[in-house]
């Protein structure tokens, strides 16, 4: 209640007092000044410059009323009774003082004014800017009051507070509204950032999956590449494999087949077959197709063998081996015998014995396939002396005539020419 008291003091000493001087009218909220020329009646922008018409003398009148008089061309501010804010509020310089030209001044806690026109009882407000001509009028009395209808009364003489009062105003409003755009400018650098962060993790996904992929490829490439060796092997393999039987091909195109009882191919067949190599007298037969001869090659693994522990029988279209191996460290004692009788559609081959070798616990056999040849055997031609008697040679010489011609000698050439005739 005292509190109360006090500010109605002050209003009725604030709204009694002179004011002597010129002044700006501006609104507290945002800043529009109220200005009369010959561009009319109206409220310019916070930012435009201050100039004659925007100046303004407050004259006192009767029961602590006011008129507002323009200091550059002396029209005063009325507001007519009216429902509609912006009709009937304007500026006039000429003709008497009436009723509606006079305002009364309502002191606010903020030191700011509210313009109430003596008779209509409507309000002076600015809200917007400039450009909205309608957001600068004078709203109803039934209106309640806001801060749009709050003005500072800036002496432009003497009085400087309330321009310093709105300067930081202003400056505290920008500078909420440089934080507001920092605030976002930070949350807009945060998400490009964390966006950068996702894409780069997306990238580094990809690359790794990329990564993944190309040595999955490398090892298919790989894999792909030793098939390929193996099958330029095999093909080779299956060349010399053909090779070596052009041979055998053509010795039997000119001969009668002959064929061997099924028994005995399937006992050729299994004596041939061993277990392969990697065990004790395992053992494999290969065929070689050179340039000039084919060879059948029997390579069999017999560590802790020596020379003189191998012992091989010639057999026909083969051979026996027998390998009588001693007891050693780590190795026992063994006796081990192999038929190698070769088929004979599989064409004749003759032992090397000068070829077999015993070297690094593999003992090597050499066979070279050969082609019988089919010939004829004659005796020779035997002289005879009884043939010369049918050549009709009875010459004898001279002084001799018991003793013929012909000698020795003559008996050699005659032989001789036999032998030509033959």
């Amino acid at each position: 209640m005292m509190w109360c008291q006090l500010f109605l003091l002050v209003a009725n000493a604030v709204a009694q007092k002179s004011f002597d001087g010129r002044y700006t009218i501006m609104n507290t909220v945002n800043g529009r000044r109220i200005s009369s020329s010959q561009s009319g009646f109206r409220a310019t922008s916070r930012t435009a410059p201050i100039t004659e018409e925007h100046l303004w003398r407050i004259l006192p009148q009767e029961n602590q009323s006011h008129i507002i008089v323009n200091a550059a061309n002396g029209a005063r501010i009325l507001a007519q009774g009216s429902s509609q804010w912006d009709q009937g509020f304007f500026a006039m310089a000429q003709g008497p003082v009436y009723q509606d030209q006079k305002w009364q001044l309502q002191f606010q806690e903020d030191g700011s004014f509210v313009f109430r026109n003596v008779k209509s009882g409507r309000r002076i407000m600015a809200s917007g800017d400039e450009k909205s001509q309608s957001t600068f009028g004078a709203v109803p009395p039934d209106t309640s009051i806001d801060r749009m209808q709050t003005w500072w009364l800036i002496n432009q003489d003497m009085d400087e507070a309330a321009r310093l009062r709105w300067e930081v105003q202003e400056l505290a409003e920008r500078l909420a509204e440089t934080e507001g755009s920092t605030r976002d400018l930070e949350a807009a650098v945060i998400a490009e950032t964390a966006a950068k962060s996702s894409l780069r993790a997306e990238k580094d996904a990809e690359l790794s999956r990329l990564g993944v992929e190309l040595d999955a490829q490398r090892k298919l490439l790989a894999v792909t590449e030793e098939q390929v060796q193996g099958l330029h092997f095999l093909l080779w393999m299956i060349f010399l494999s053909f090779a070596s039987l052009v041979p055998w091909a053509l010795r039997c195109r000119n001969r009668p087949a002959k064929k061997l009882p099924e028994a005995s191919c399937e006992q050729a067949e299994d004596q041939l077959a061993g277990q392969g190599l990697g065990v004790d007298f395992g053992f494999r037969v290969l065929d070689s197709a050179g340039a000039h001869e084919t060879l059948r090659l029997v390579k069999i693994q017999c560590p802790g063998v020596e020379h003189r522990d191998v012992e091989a029988e010639l057999l026909f279209n083969g051979c026996q081996i027998t390998i009588r191996r001693r007891a050693s460290q780590g190795v026992e004692a063994a006796t081990w015998t192999k038929r190698f009788e070769f088929p004979v559609q599989d064409g004749l081959f003759e032992f090397k014995e000068d070829q077999m070798r015993l070297e690094h616990g593999f003992l090597h056999l050499v066979f070279r396939a050969y082609q019988f040849q089919s010939r004829v055997v004659r005796f020779p031609k035997h002289f005879a002396l009884s043939e010369t008697d049918a050549d009709q040679w009875w010459d004898y010489p001279d002084g001799d005539e018991k003793e013929p011609k012909a000698s020795v000698v003559d008996r050699t050439e005659s032989t001789a020419s036999t032998s030509a005739k033959a």
